[in-house]
């Protein structure tokens, strides 16, 4: 995403200043020099007045600064008077017109719960490849991530993107507006949901090759042998990752969604199969 692609959704943010007050700077170069700053960790307003001033002579490679760069008083008055809410939502549409994988997922404030108070839970959508969250959304009390994902997804331009959820989120609700705001899901399906994942499973035993084979036995086994003749014939990737303690190996296999698909006519949209062992 370039500059000016950057100033034409800051365009749709509201100048909160008048211009008979004599104003020096113009008010889309502040907003780009202020989320430039951010994005090389700058967390202050001294941070990215300072930032600013140190990078001045690059930026006026494609911003005008007729009056320079601007104080820490006057990005401290520009942040205090601004719309937080157009900001955020030029923000939102100009990070959602990239392309990627957004993980949405559930997670408790530190601290939040001291002095007697109940802990926050936030739901929020963050660019696995940019490192940058999308939007949040806070959790109701004596509500869950269930009734909070759909508000932060309605909130979100996510056409284009693929959407990954973990178990909790597996709902063909999220799916359908997933795709009905032109996105693509990746729904994670445990246990949880014992009907579905069974079925799931079963789609990856080829009954033909192995009749005799403990289905159920088979598939939930830690390590998934790459030669059994029991699994179905799909595209297989072997991969290693590092946590932290002993180094683990991960097999994955995928194939088109089929049989499962027929039984559940309510996820006739799912595509693809993955099994990770």
């Amino acid at each position: 995403m370039t500059g000016a692609s950057l100033v034409c959704f800051l365009g749709e943010v509201a100048d909160p200043r008048k211009p008979s007050n004599g104003t020096r700077h113009d008010f889309l170069e502040i907003l780009v020099i202020a989320i430039s700053a951010v994005l090389s960790d700058c967390d202050t307003i001294e941070d990215m007045a300072e930032w600013g001033r140190t990078k001045e002579a690059w930026r006026r490679e494609f911003l005008v600064l007729r009056n320079g760069v601007p104080s820490e008083k006057t990005f401290l008055r520009i942040f205090q008077a601004l719309d937080p809410k157009q900001f955020e939502a030029a923000s939102r549409r100009w990070v959602g017109a990239l392309r990627g994988v957004v993980a949405v997922d559930g997670k408790t404030v530190r601290g939040s719960g001291s002095g007697g108070e109940s802990a926050i839970h936030m739901v929020s959508a963050f660019t696995t490849e940019l490192g940058v969250v999308l939007g949040q959304e806070k959790i109701a009390r004596q509500s869950n991530e269930i009734t909070a994902i759909p508000e932060l997804l309605k909130a979100l331009s996510i056409n284009g993107w693929l959407v990954s959820i973990d178990a909790m989120g597996c709902q063909k609700s999220f799916a359908r507006q997933i795709t009905d705001q032109g996105g693509d899901d990746r729904l994670a399906v445990k246990d949880n949901q014992p009907t579905l994942s069974k079925a799931i499973k079963t789609e990856f035993i080829d009954p033909y090759q192995s009749e005799a084979v403990d289905r159920n036995r088979q598939v939930s086994r830690p390590m998934v042998d790459s030669s059994a003749r029991s699994l179905r014939c799909c595209r297989r990737q072997a991969s290693s990752i590092w946590p932290i303690g002993p180094r683990a190996r991960r097999s994955v296999w995928s194939t088109p969604s089929g049989r499962w698909v027929t039984r559940n006519p309510t996820w006739s949209s799912a595509t693809t199969s993955v099994l990770v062992s």
